[in-house]
């Protein structure tokens, strides 16, 4: 399929995606879960763990779906206890409402959801708490299961890095160019976002390689298991049309046979212009 055809296809399921409910929302979630809708849940925050979860007055515990805050900093800051002190200041003993994004609950009795807040002193509105975070720098899309409010987040995260807000302005933390000589030193095991061409795209048994460089086990690749690639054709993303464009990738590093990240679902890749820092439209869907 040719990138202008898969340009066309995913357009679609774009707009298909702003008015669709993903499968897989909490039942009687409203059918835009990333606005303060009428009738949400609300309740008192009790606690913030260091976690960022918010434990609310009933029991009912809150993950911030779609977001994550890096902890681990080699000369950088810790972006977690940051995140957190902020919630704290903002958000303890104040009523939030919230969507809840998934059916039941995890394997820590948490809720995965969008929660809205009173973020700014003075006023009642309620704002979107995760587009909050990532317009401020302070925290990084994470990519899950379900993502309704996709766009909305990467828009978010898109703004503070295009000014060099928080971690996008910190060493250890900022886009990744995997061109550069030590790109990757002390970041094996974190999760980082990497932004650069694609120089190859090669399947070799079970695995997909998305390569950055000619040198095998020395240039950075990204990887997709063969299951894995079904959730791409279905997002209308095929690896091979990737090749020679600049592309967005997130996800934990590997530095085993040399820097690399696997990738499960499509929306952990965007394409990006080729010419600056604002993305084009992305291949994918939110959803899952």
């Amino acid at each position: 399929m040719s990138f202008s055809r898969l340009m066309s296809v995913s357009l679609v399921l774009l707009l298909a995606v702003c008015v669709v409910v993903p499968h897989g929302l909490a039942q009687g979630a409203p059918a835009d879960p990333c606005t303060d809708a009428p009738g949400l849940p609300a309740a008192k925050v009790v606690r913030i763990d260091r976690w960022l979860d918010l434990h609310l007055a009933g029991g009912t515990t809150l993950h911030l779906s779609g977001i994550w805050a890096p902890s681990w900093h080699v000369m950088g800051r810790d972006y977690a206890a940051i995140v957190r002190a902020d919630l704290q200041r903002r958000l303890m003993g104040q009523t939030v409402t919230y969507a809840v994004l998934t059916p039941q609950p995890d394997r820590w009795r948490r809720l995965d959801a969008a929660v809205f807040a009173a973020w700014r002193a003075g006023t009642a509105a309620r704002q979107p708490v995760q587009q909050a975070l990532l317009a401020a720098g302070l925290v990084q899309v994470h990519i899950g299961p379900v993502m309704p409010c996709l766009m909305a987040w990467r828009a978010a995260e898109q703004a503070a890095r295009d000014v060099g807000a928080g971690l996008w302005a910190d060493d250890d933390h900022a886009e990744v160019d995997p061109a550069l000589k030590g790109a990757f030193d002390h970041r094996a095991g974190h999760e980082i976002v990497v932004r650069g061409r694609v120089y190859s795209v090669e399947t070799k048994g079970y695995r997909t390689y998305i390569r950055f460089g000619p040198r095998r086990f020395h240039d950075f690749e990204v990887s997709i298991i063969k299951p894995d690639l079904r959730r791409f054709s279905a997002a209308g993303m095929s690896p091979q049309a990737l090749k020679g464009h600049v592309i967005r990738v997130r996800g934990r590093l590997s530095t085993k046979f040399g820097p690399q990240i696997e990738v499960a679902r499509p929306q952990s890749v965007e394409i990006t212009d080729t010419s600056g820092l604002r993305p084009v439209q992305p291949l994918v869907k939110s959803g899952h």
